[in-house]
Protein backbone atom coordinates (compact mmCIF):
# COMPACT_ATOMS: atom_id res chain seq x y z
CA UNK A 1 0.00 0.00 0.00
CA UNK A 2 2.83 2.40 0.81
CA UNK A 3 4.43 1.72 -2.57
CA UNK A 4 1.10 2.37 -4.29
CA UNK A 5 0.76 5.66 -2.41
CA UNK A 6 4.23 6.75 -3.43
CA UNK A 7 3.51 5.79 -7.03
CA UNK A 8 0.31 7.84 -7.05
CA UNK A 9 2.17 10.79 -5.59
CA UNK A 10 4.81 10.55 -8.30
CA UNK A 11 2.09 10.48 -10.97
CA UNK A 12 0.49 13.55 -9.41
CA UNK A 13 3.82 15.39 -9.45
CA UNK A 14 4.16 14.57 -13.15
CA UNK A 15 0.72 16.02 -13.77
CA UNK A 16 1.72 19.17 -11.94
CA UNK A 17 4.87 19.38 -14.00
CA UNK A 18 2.90 19.33 -17.25
CA UNK A 19 1.31 22.59 -16.17
CA UNK A 20 4.71 24.28 -16.30
CA UNK A 21 6.07 24.10 -19.89
CA UNK A 22 9.74 23.16 -20.04
CA UNK A 23 11.23 26.13 -21.83
CA UNK A 24 13.66 28.92 -21.10
CA UNK A 25 13.35 32.67 -21.44
CA UNK A 26 14.51 33.27 -25.01
CA UNK A 27 17.45 35.55 -24.20
CA UNK A 28 19.01 33.10 -21.74
CA UNK A 29 20.36 30.57 -24.27
CA UNK A 30 20.37 26.81 -23.91
CA UNK A 31 23.41 26.12 -21.74
CA UNK A 32 22.91 24.84 -18.22
CA UNK A 33 23.95 26.42 -14.95
CA UNK A 34 24.89 23.82 -12.35
CA UNK A 35 25.55 24.84 -8.78
CA UNK A 36 26.79 22.06 -6.53
CA UNK A 37 27.50 22.15 -2.85
CA UNK A 38 30.87 21.73 -1.19
CA UNK A 39 30.18 18.12 -0.23
CA UNK A 40 29.59 17.11 -3.88
CA UNK A 41 26.20 15.61 -3.18
CA UNK A 42 24.96 13.34 -5.90
CA UNK A 43 21.69 15.32 -6.04
CA UNK A 44 21.83 18.97 -7.09
CA UNK A 45 19.68 21.87 -8.20
CA UNK A 46 20.41 23.59 -11.51
CA UNK A 47 18.79 25.91 -14.06
CA UNK A 48 18.94 26.78 -17.74
CA UNK A 49 20.81 30.07 -17.16
CA UNK A 50 24.13 30.25 -18.95
CA UNK A 51 25.91 32.58 -16.50
CA UNK A 52 24.51 33.37 -13.08
CA UNK A 53 26.99 36.23 -12.61
CA UNK A 54 25.47 38.34 -15.36
CA UNK A 55 22.52 40.62 -14.66
CA UNK A 56 19.26 39.34 -16.14
CA UNK A 57 17.07 42.23 -17.29
CA UNK A 58 13.32 41.81 -16.86
CA UNK A 59 13.36 37.98 -16.94
CA UNK A 60 10.08 36.16 -17.40
CA UNK A 61 10.48 32.47 -16.71
CA UNK A 62 13.25 29.97 -16.13
CA UNK A 63 13.50 26.20 -15.85
CA UNK A 64 14.69 24.77 -12.53
CA UNK A 65 16.07 21.22 -12.58
CA UNK A 66 16.39 18.60 -9.86
CA UNK A 67 19.06 16.22 -11.14
CA UNK A 68 21.22 13.41 -9.79
CA UNK A 69 24.24 11.39 -10.84
CA UNK A 70 22.50 8.17 -9.79
CA UNK A 71 19.10 6.87 -8.75
CA UNK A 72 17.80 8.87 -5.82
CA UNK A 73 14.60 9.85 -4.05
CA UNK A 74 13.70 13.37 -2.97
CA UNK A 75 11.13 13.76 -0.21
CA UNK A 76 9.00 16.88 0.15
CA UNK A 77 7.15 17.62 3.37
CA UNK A 78 6.63 21.30 2.51
CA UNK A 79 3.63 22.93 0.81
CA UNK A 80 5.78 24.02 -2.14
CA UNK A 81 8.55 22.45 -4.18
CA UNK A 82 10.72 25.57 -4.46
CA UNK A 83 11.42 28.69 -2.43
CA UNK A 84 13.07 31.95 -3.50
CA UNK A 85 14.68 34.40 -1.10
CA UNK A 86 14.90 37.82 -2.75
CA UNK A 87 17.57 40.27 -1.60
CA UNK A 88 17.75 44.01 -2.24
CA UNK A 89 20.79 46.06 -1.18
CA UNK A 90 22.19 42.91 0.48
CA UNK A 91 19.13 42.62 2.75
CA UNK A 92 16.33 40.08 2.56
CA UNK A 93 13.46 41.94 0.87
CA UNK A 94 10.85 39.20 0.50
CA UNK A 95 10.37 35.47 -0.16
CA UNK A 96 8.28 33.66 -2.75
CA UNK A 97 7.16 30.04 -3.11
CA UNK A 98 6.78 28.13 -6.37
CA UNK A 99 4.76 25.04 -7.40
CA UNK A 100 2.23 24.23 -4.71
CA UNK A 101 1.94 20.61 -3.55
CA UNK A 102 -1.78 19.86 -3.17
CA UNK A 103 -3.59 17.47 -0.87
CA UNK A 104 -0.79 15.25 0.34
CA UNK A 105 1.28 14.76 3.46
CA UNK A 106 4.42 14.53 1.37
CA UNK A 107 5.70 13.98 -2.15
CA UNK A 108 8.46 11.65 -3.24
CA UNK A 109 10.36 12.30 -6.46
CA UNK A 110 12.40 9.61 -8.16
CA UNK A 111 15.26 11.16 -10.14
CA UNK A 112 18.35 9.83 -11.87
CA UNK A 113 21.05 10.85 -14.32
CA UNK A 114 18.72 10.19 -17.25
CA UNK A 115 15.47 11.26 -15.59
CA UNK A 116 15.69 14.70 -13.97
CA UNK A 117 12.72 16.72 -12.75
CA UNK A 118 12.24 19.99 -14.64
CA UNK A 119 9.84 22.75 -13.66
CA UNK A 120 9.41 26.17 -15.26
CA UNK A 121 8.67 29.02 -12.87
CA UNK A 122 7.57 32.60 -13.40
CA UNK A 123 10.06 35.13 -12.03
CA UNK A 124 8.59 38.15 -13.80
CA UNK A 125 8.42 41.45 -11.95
CA UNK A 126 4.63 41.34 -11.83
CA UNK A 127 4.45 37.78 -10.50
CA UNK A 128 7.00 38.50 -7.75
CA UNK A 129 5.37 41.90 -7.05
CA UNK A 130 8.69 43.73 -6.97
CA UNK A 131 9.28 47.44 -7.55
CA UNK A 132 11.90 48.56 -10.05
CA UNK A 133 15.44 47.83 -8.94
CA UNK A 134 18.28 45.31 -8.74
CA UNK A 135 17.90 42.06 -6.80
CA UNK A 136 19.67 38.81 -5.98
CA UNK A 137 17.28 35.86 -6.12
CA UNK A 138 18.36 32.63 -4.44
CA UNK A 139 16.16 29.69 -5.44
CA UNK A 140 16.39 26.55 -3.31
CA UNK A 141 14.62 23.22 -3.22
CA UNK A 142 12.32 22.26 -0.36
CA UNK A 143 13.34 18.61 -0.68
CA UNK A 144 14.53 17.34 2.69
CA UNK A 145 17.73 16.07 1.06
CA UNK A 146 18.55 19.57 -0.29
CA UNK A 147 16.74 21.96 2.01
CA UNK A 148 19.71 22.52 4.30
CA UNK A 149 22.47 22.09 1.72
CA UNK A 150 24.32 24.68 -0.34
CA UNK A 151 22.65 23.53 -3.55
CA UNK A 152 20.79 26.53 -4.96
CA UNK A 153 20.38 28.70 -8.05
CA UNK A 154 21.60 32.28 -7.65
CA UNK A 155 20.32 34.96 -10.05
CA UNK A 156 21.24 38.63 -10.37
CA UNK A 157 18.18 40.39 -11.73
CA UNK A 158 17.30 43.93 -12.78
CA UNK A 159 13.64 44.89 -13.14
CA UNK A 160 12.47 48.02 -14.94
CA UNK A 161 8.86 47.86 -16.05
CA UNK A 162 7.96 49.71 -19.24
CA UNK A 163 4.55 51.02 -18.26
CA UNK A 164 3.49 54.64 -18.81
CA UNK A 165 3.88 57.53 -16.40
CA UNK A 166 1.46 60.45 -16.76
CA UNK A 167 3.29 63.64 -15.76
CA UNK A 168 2.04 65.94 -13.02
CA UNK A 169 0.35 69.08 -14.30
CA UNK A 170 -0.97 72.50 -13.32
CA UNK A 171 -3.42 72.63 -16.25
CA UNK A 172 -7.15 72.16 -15.64
CA UNK A 173 -9.26 71.55 -18.76
CA UNK A 174 -11.85 74.23 -19.50
CA UNK A 175 -15.09 73.72 -17.58
CA UNK A 176 -13.52 71.21 -15.19
CA UNK A 177 -12.54 71.06 -11.52
CA UNK A 178 -9.43 69.14 -10.45
CA UNK A 179 -9.77 66.79 -7.47
CA UNK A 180 -6.86 64.80 -6.04
CA UNK A 181 -8.33 61.59 -4.63
CA UNK A 182 -6.38 59.10 -2.53
CA UNK A 183 -7.04 55.40 -3.07
CA UNK A 184 -5.37 52.24 -1.73
CA UNK A 185 -3.27 50.11 -4.04
CA UNK A 186 -3.92 46.39 -4.44
CA UNK A 187 -0.42 44.87 -4.27
CA UNK A 188 1.17 45.35 -0.85
CA UNK A 189 -1.83 47.08 0.79
CA UNK A 190 0.26 49.91 2.16
CA UNK A 191 -2.33 51.70 4.29
CA UNK A 192 -0.39 54.92 4.76
CA UNK A 193 1.06 55.73 1.35
CA UNK A 194 -2.20 55.87 -0.56
CA UNK A 195 -2.04 56.66 -4.28
CA UNK A 196 -3.10 60.21 -5.12
CA UNK A 197 -5.03 60.40 -8.40
CA UNK A 198 -6.12 63.69 -9.99
CA UNK A 199 -9.58 63.41 -11.50
CA UNK A 200 -11.07 66.20 -13.60
CA UNK A 201 -14.83 66.52 -13.04
CA UNK A 202 -17.40 68.99 -14.30
CA UNK A 203 -16.94 72.37 -12.66
CA UNK A 204 -18.47 72.60 -9.18
CA UNK A 205 -18.76 75.29 -6.50
CA UNK A 206 -18.71 72.58 -3.82
CA UNK A 207 -15.53 70.60 -4.43
CA UNK A 208 -15.53 69.20 -0.86
CA UNK A 209 -18.83 67.44 -1.56
CA UNK A 210 -17.61 66.25 -4.93
CA UNK A 211 -14.50 64.74 -3.30
CA UNK A 212 -16.75 62.49 -1.20
CA UNK A 213 -18.83 61.47 -4.23
CA UNK A 214 -15.76 60.61 -6.30
CA UNK A 215 -14.04 58.70 -3.49
CA UNK A 216 -17.12 56.52 -3.20
CA UNK A 217 -16.91 55.72 -6.92
CA UNK A 218 -13.33 54.48 -6.59
CA UNK A 219 -10.55 54.52 -9.20
CA UNK A 220 -11.05 53.49 -12.81
CA UNK A 221 -10.19 49.85 -13.47
CA UNK A 222 -7.40 50.70 -15.91
CA UNK A 223 -5.24 52.04 -13.06
CA UNK A 224 -5.07 48.58 -11.44
CA UNK A 225 -5.58 49.98 -7.94
CA UNK A 226 -7.72 48.41 -5.23
CA UNK A 227 -11.23 47.59 -6.38
CA UNK A 228 -12.52 48.00 -2.83
CA UNK A 229 -13.88 51.43 -1.81
CA UNK A 230 -11.68 53.65 0.34
CA UNK A 231 -14.67 55.14 2.18
CA UNK A 232 -18.28 54.22 2.86
CA UNK A 233 -21.44 56.19 3.61
CA UNK A 234 -21.20 59.80 4.78
CA UNK A 235 -24.07 61.66 6.46
CA UNK A 236 -22.83 65.05 5.31
CA UNK A 237 -19.76 67.20 4.70
CA UNK A 238 -19.60 70.99 5.10
CA UNK A 239 -16.76 73.47 4.71
CA UNK A 240 -16.20 76.42 7.06
CA UNK A 241 -13.01 78.46 7.11
CA UNK A 242 -10.08 76.09 6.59
CA UNK A 243 -11.85 73.06 8.10
CA UNK A 244 -14.03 70.38 6.49
CA UNK A 245 -16.61 68.92 8.87
CA UNK A 246 -17.62 65.33 8.16
CA UNK A 247 -20.40 63.46 9.94
CA UNK A 248 -20.25 59.67 9.63
CA UNK A 249 -22.85 57.00 10.47
CA UNK A 250 -21.85 54.77 13.36
CA UNK A 251 -23.48 51.83 11.58
CA UNK A 252 -21.13 51.97 8.58
CA UNK A 253 -19.04 48.81 8.89
CA UNK A 254 -16.21 50.01 6.67
CA UNK A 255 -15.15 52.36 9.50
CA UNK A 256 -15.78 50.03 12.42
CA UNK A 257 -15.71 46.29 11.82
CA UNK A 258 -13.25 45.67 8.97
CA UNK A 259 -10.27 45.96 11.29
CA UNK A 260 -7.59 48.57 11.78
CA UNK A 261 -6.24 48.38 8.23
CA UNK A 262 -9.50 49.38 6.59
CA UNK A 263 -10.13 52.04 9.23
CA UNK A 264 -6.72 53.58 8.58
CA UNK A 265 -7.32 53.52 4.82
CA UNK A 266 -10.63 55.38 5.23
CA UNK A 267 -9.21 57.95 7.63
CA UNK A 268 -6.19 58.70 5.43
CA UNK A 269 -8.31 58.83 2.30
CA UNK A 270 -10.64 61.44 3.87
CA UNK A 271 -7.76 63.44 5.27
CA UNK A 272 -5.44 63.52 2.25
CA UNK A 273 -8.16 63.95 -0.37
CA UNK A 274 -10.00 66.85 1.29
CA UNK A 275 -6.87 68.72 2.41
CA UNK A 276 -5.57 68.58 -1.16
CA UNK A 277 -8.15 71.31 -1.86
CA UNK A 278 -6.64 74.79 -1.67
CA UNK A 279 -8.74 76.12 1.21
CA UNK A 280 -8.95 73.08 3.51
CA UNK A 281 -6.18 72.31 6.02
CA UNK A 282 -7.97 70.20 8.64
CA UNK A 283 -10.77 67.66 9.07
CA UNK A 284 -13.20 67.49 11.99
CA UNK A 285 -15.22 64.29 12.38
CA UNK A 286 -18.51 63.75 14.22
CA UNK A 287 -20.48 60.52 14.49
CA UNK A 288 -24.28 60.63 14.10
CA UNK A 289 -24.19 64.38 14.81
CA UNK A 290 -22.36 63.82 18.09
CA UNK A 291 -18.82 64.55 19.19
CA UNK A 292 -17.03 61.30 19.91
CA UNK A 293 -13.60 60.86 21.50
CA UNK A 294 -12.37 58.03 19.25
CA UNK A 295 -13.32 56.36 15.99
CA UNK A 296 -11.50 54.56 13.16
CA UNK A 297 -10.35 51.82 15.53
CA UNK A 298 -9.23 54.04 18.39
CA UNK A 299 -8.07 57.22 16.63
CA UNK A 300 -8.78 60.43 18.58
CA UNK A 301 -11.31 62.56 16.69
CA UNK A 302 -12.44 65.02 19.39
CA UNK A 303 -10.31 67.73 17.76
CA UNK A 304 -9.63 68.80 14.19
CA UNK A 305 -7.03 66.62 12.44
CA UNK A 306 -4.42 68.40 10.25
CA UNK A 307 -2.60 66.90 7.31
CA UNK A 308 1.12 67.66 7.22
CA UNK A 309 2.53 67.69 3.67
CA UNK A 310 5.93 69.13 4.62
CA UNK A 311 9.27 67.39 4.13
CA UNK A 312 8.02 64.65 1.83
CA UNK A 313 9.83 62.46 -0.64
CA UNK A 314 7.95 61.33 -3.75
CA UNK A 315 8.75 57.75 -4.77
CA UNK A 316 7.61 55.44 -7.55
CA UNK A 317 4.77 52.92 -7.29
CA UNK A 318 4.21 50.47 -10.14
CA UNK A 319 0.69 49.05 -10.51
CA UNK A 320 1.92 47.16 -13.61
CA UNK A 321 -0.36 49.26 -15.81
CA UNK A 322 0.86 52.71 -14.68
CA UNK A 323 3.64 54.39 -12.74
CA UNK A 324 2.56 56.71 -9.93
CA UNK A 325 4.51 58.96 -7.60
CA UNK A 326 3.56 58.72 -3.93
CA UNK A 327 4.41 61.10 -1.09
CA UNK A 328 6.24 59.51 1.85
CA UNK A 329 7.54 60.82 5.15
CA UNK A 330 11.26 61.08 5.86
CA UNK A 331 11.41 60.13 9.53
CA UNK A 332 14.83 61.67 10.10
CA UNK A 333 13.67 65.18 9.09
CA UNK A 334 12.07 67.59 11.58
CA UNK A 335 11.30 71.31 11.39
CA UNK A 336 14.56 71.91 13.28
CA UNK A 337 16.71 70.01 10.75
CA UNK A 338 19.13 72.44 9.00
CA UNK A 339 18.17 73.11 5.40
CA UNK A 340 21.42 71.63 4.06
CA UNK A 341 20.72 68.39 5.91
CA UNK A 342 17.16 68.32 4.58
CA UNK A 343 18.43 68.57 1.02
CA UNK A 344 20.92 65.73 1.52
CA UNK A 345 18.32 63.52 3.22
CA UNK A 346 15.81 64.07 0.41
CA UNK A 347 18.39 63.19 -2.25
CA UNK A 348 19.33 60.04 -0.34
CA UNK A 349 15.68 59.04 0.04
CA UNK A 350 15.03 59.58 -3.69
CA UNK A 351 18.01 57.36 -4.55
CA UNK A 352 17.49 54.65 -1.92
CA UNK A 353 13.83 53.91 -1.31
CA UNK A 354 13.28 52.39 2.13
CA UNK A 355 9.59 51.78 1.61
CA UNK A 356 8.32 48.31 0.75
CA UNK A 357 6.73 48.22 -2.69
CA UNK A 358 8.13 51.60 -3.78
CA UNK A 359 11.06 52.32 -6.08
CA UNK A 360 13.70 55.02 -6.10
CA UNK A 361 13.22 57.74 -8.71
CA UNK A 362 16.90 58.73 -9.06
CA UNK A 363 19.44 56.11 -10.22
CA UNK A 364 22.41 55.53 -7.94
CA UNK A 365 24.92 56.77 -10.52
CA UNK A 366 23.22 60.21 -10.61
CA UNK A 367 24.98 62.28 -7.95
CA UNK A 368 24.31 65.73 -6.55
CA UNK A 369 27.55 67.71 -6.87
CA UNK A 370 26.42 70.77 -4.89
CA UNK A 371 23.40 72.92 -4.12
CA UNK A 372 22.44 76.37 -2.88
CA UNK A 373 19.34 78.43 -2.13
CA UNK A 374 18.67 82.00 -3.18
CA UNK A 375 15.36 83.88 -3.14
CA UNK A 376 13.33 80.70 -2.44
CA UNK A 377 14.94 78.93 -5.41
CA UNK A 378 16.93 75.76 -4.79
CA UNK A 379 19.65 75.09 -7.37
CA UNK A 380 20.67 71.45 -7.73
CA UNK A 381 23.86 70.72 -9.66
CA UNK A 382 24.02 67.07 -10.83
CA UNK A 383 26.74 65.09 -12.56
CA UNK A 384 26.44 64.30 -16.28
CA UNK A 385 24.77 60.94 -15.58
CA UNK A 386 21.59 62.90 -14.93
CA UNK A 387 21.16 63.39 -18.70
CA UNK A 388 21.52 59.66 -19.46
CA UNK A 389 19.56 58.40 -16.47
CA UNK A 390 17.50 55.22 -16.89
CA UNK A 391 19.38 54.53 -20.14
CA UNK A 392 17.57 57.40 -21.81
CA UNK A 393 14.04 56.20 -20.92
CA UNK A 394 12.14 59.51 -21.12
CA UNK A 395 9.14 57.99 -19.32
CA UNK A 396 11.22 57.38 -16.18
CA UNK A 397 13.23 60.58 -16.62
CA UNK A 398 10.03 62.64 -16.56
CA UNK A 399 8.93 60.86 -13.40
CA UNK A 400 12.36 61.59 -11.87
CA UNK A 401 11.97 65.27 -12.70
CA UNK A 402 8.50 65.46 -11.12
CA UNK A 403 9.65 63.62 -8.00
CA UNK A 404 12.60 66.01 -7.56
CA UNK A 405 10.49 69.16 -7.88
CA UNK A 406 7.64 67.86 -5.70
CA UNK A 407 9.99 66.57 -2.99
CA UNK A 408 12.11 69.70 -2.62
CA UNK A 409 9.21 72.16 -2.81
CA UNK A 410 7.66 70.34 0.16
CA UNK A 411 10.45 71.92 2.24
CA UNK A 412 9.65 75.29 3.81
CA UNK A 413 10.99 78.32 1.94
CA UNK A 414 11.70 76.40 -1.29
CA UNK A 415 9.30 77.52 -4.03
CA UNK A 416 11.26 76.67 -7.18
CA UNK A 417 13.95 74.21 -8.28
CA UNK A 418 16.68 74.99 -10.82
CA UNK A 419 18.38 71.97 -12.42
CA UNK A 420 22.00 72.22 -13.56
CA UNK A 421 24.28 69.51 -14.96
CA UNK A 422 27.92 70.10 -14.08
CA UNK A 423 27.15 73.82 -13.68
CA UNK A 424 25.51 74.05 -17.11
CA UNK A 425 21.93 75.17 -17.75
CA UNK A 426 19.94 72.50 -19.62
CA UNK A 427 17.53 73.74 -22.24
CA UNK A 428 15.95 70.39 -23.15
CA UNK A 429 15.26 67.36 -20.99
CA UNK A 430 12.50 64.89 -21.89
CA UNK A 431 11.30 67.46 -24.44
CA UNK A 432 10.88 70.05 -21.69
CA UNK A 433 12.67 73.36 -21.38
CA UNK A 434 14.22 73.24 -17.91
CA UNK A 435 16.53 76.22 -18.39
CA UNK A 436 14.41 78.25 -15.94
CA UNK A 437 13.53 77.35 -12.35
CA UNK A 438 10.67 74.83 -12.11
CA UNK A 439 7.59 75.45 -9.97
CA UNK A 440 5.68 72.81 -8.07
CA UNK A 441 2.97 71.18 -10.24
CA UNK A 442 -0.47 71.36 -8.67
CA UNK A 443 -1.88 67.97 -9.62
CA UNK A 444 -0.10 64.62 -9.45
CA UNK A 445 -0.91 61.41 -11.33
CA UNK A 446 -3.71 62.62 -13.62
CA UNK A 447 -6.21 59.82 -14.07
CA UNK A 448 -6.26 60.64 -17.78
CA UNK A 449 -3.48 62.46 -19.60
CA UNK A 450 -3.94 66.20 -20.04
CA UNK A 451 -2.38 68.08 -22.95
CA UNK A 452 0.44 70.19 -21.53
Amino acid sequence: MKSLKNLSIILLICLIATGFPIESFSSFGNTKQTITNENNNITILSSDIDDYNKILKNPNQITIIHKSTEDNTLNFYDSYLLKANIYRDNKLYTSHNFIEIPNADFFALQISKDDSYNSTINISQENLKLPNGNYKIIISSNAMELKYSDSSVVLNVSYQDNVPYVPATSIVPKGKTALTLYFPENISNNIYQLVGITRFVNYTNNPHKEVINELQKGPILELNLSKYPAIGKVNYVVHRGNIAYIDLPSSEEIYTSYGSDQSAISLNSFLKSLTSLNNIDKIRFTIDNKVQRTFFDGVSIDKSIPNNMKNKVYLCFDSYTRYFIIDCDIDSITDETPIEDKINKVILALKESKYSGLSSTIPKNVNLLDSHIKNNTLTLNFNKDFLNSFEGNENLQRMMLDSIVLSFTSIDNIKHVQILVENEIISNFTNLDISNPLSRPLYINPELEVNQ
